[in-house]
């Protein structure tokens, strides 16, 4: 509920006298869409359940709270009239026309990604939809992009190799997959929500107007084959569309292994085997099922079998066993070169943008943040000889930090500066280290 408070303090302008009488109609308002979700969650039948999702969309309460979040990253902040002129609007219908503005984005690969971004009426219905679904449980259940999020679905797959003594990993990625779902499909998996919030809320319908950003790859604006591409599938960039593309996605993998032995997060799969044959297997059986699925057919980017002892990449890290004598082996998640190469590229960028004081701070915080990115960057330690404590490798984050060090002093002598060290006390090196767990090992006697 604090939650909700703060977005409204933050979307909508109004004279102090009036916030205790706003906040107190607010609380009245999530009380109001708690017991309709119940309502919707319980309900016996699907007459009753659809019945109840079409009042749920025509809720003035229900409709203000979505918009209360669909504004929060607006500049110009709402009165509270005209919050509440505009649930009133969507209440009554969600058959409306917004233009959607497509910002086209470059994959790694090159490939162009149009995200789609609704204007505040349709966003609010996108948000509504969404509550609907994390009700009903319309999602892949095992899905990271939902539960867990990139480190989650690295853990698990190297918890997965160990605990299930894997010798393979099938990795598999479809090209364009949410632009290439049939819409007849997400109609079907919807068939409890009402048609207009489908049609002109959920999907991209030809009768919105599409706005592009300009892109040096897509100079035509009116390039019909561009827009078909954004009116086709699911948008990118609905708070919804990640529900159904995992709910359709888990129907394509489901049954291909154990559920233990499968790690996904949005497309990009993950299956453990035990041995080449039962890999080679997993991959027919998914190139089948991705030309026969009825949400596609769905076309693999590309699909491989990976031997363990050997290092292979997954969701930006790499992947291999890490050997620890007596202790066995454990499959271990690394950074790999093409990420350490761009952290010293925006180290670089970042440092000579800063005043020559604040080129450490901001050099060391660049690489923290960098870090953070990489959490599942671990190996165990076994400092009392029993359940191992997995920390970032001694080793990678000593020559991590020098490396640091050495970019830092370069732009402090090309700058010509002496009076400012670029480089570590052993007791500042000793605090970096203790951050990231290595305080057990005692790498420094004195401060």
């Amino acid at each position: 509920m604090a939650s909700i408070y703060h977005q409204y303090s933050k979307v909508v302008a109004y004279p102090t006298w009036q916030e205790k009488s706003l906040f107190e109609k607010l609380s009245s308002d999530l009380t109001r869409r708690t017991k309709l979700l119940k309502a919707i969650k319980s309900a016996k039948t699907d007459n009753k359940r659809k019945n109840t999702i079409k009042y749920y969309f025509t809720s003035f309460p229900v409709c203000k709270l979505a918009l209360i979040q669909a504004t929060q990253k607006k500049s110009s902040p709402y009165t509270p009239e005209e919050i509440d002129s505009l649930a009133l609007e969507i209440s009554q219908s969600q058959n409306f026309s917004e233009s959607i503005h497509v910002k086209l984005t470059e994959k790694p690969s090159g490939e162009i990604r149009p995200l789609s971004k609704s204007g505040i009426k349709r966003l609010a219905i996108q948000i509504i939809v969404n509550d609907v679904l994390k009700v009903l449980e319309i999602e892949s259940e095992g899905d990271c992009i939902i539960n867990g999020g990139r480190d989650g679905a690295i853990q698990r797959l190297t918890t997965s190799i160990d605990k299930n003594n894997c010798s393979y990993v099938v990795t598999s990625d479809i090209k364009d997959f949410y632009g290439s779902i049939e819409h007849s499909e997400v109609r079907k998996l919807l068939y409890l929500f009402p048609q207009d919030v489908i049609e002109f809320c959920v999907l991209n319908h030809k009768r919105h107007n599409l706005i592009f950003s300009s892109h040096p790859s897509y100079s035509n604006q009116d390039d019909s084959h561009l827009k078909q591409k954004v009116q086709q599938g699911l948008p990118q960039g609905s708070p919804c569309s990640v529900r159904i593309a995992s709910a359709l996605f888990g129907s394509l993998i489901e049954g291909l292994a154990d559920p233990d032995r499968m790690v996904w997060q949005g497309d990009d799969l993950a299956i453990c085997a035990s041995d080449y044959s039962e890999a080679a297997a997993i991959k027919d059986a998914l190139i089948d099922r991705c030309k026969m699925h009825p949400a596609g057919p769905f076309c693999l980017k590309f699909i491989k079998i990976n031997k363990v002892s050997h290092s292979f990449s997954f969701l930006g890290y790499g992947i291999k066993y890490s050997y620890q004598n007596q202790n066995g082996n454990f499959a271990m998640a690394y950074p790999p070169k093409k990420a350490f190469k761009n952290l010293f590229e925006r180290l670089k960028e970042k440092i000579s943008g800063v005043p020559t004081e604040d080129i450490k701070s901001e050099g060391f915080n660049t690489m923290h943040r960098w870090l953070a990115g990489y959490s599942s960057w671990k190996v165990p330690y076994f400092f009392d000889g029993g359940t191992p404590e997995w920390i970032i490798p001694l080793l990678g984050l000593h020559n991590l930090i020098i490396q640091v060090e050495i970019l830092i002093g370069q732009e402090l002598e090309d700058r010509g500066s002496f009076l400012v060290d670029g480089y570590l006390s052993n007791k500042d090196m000793r605090v970096i280290l203790d951050d990231y767990g290595h305080h057990k090992l005692n790498l420094y006697k004195a401060a």
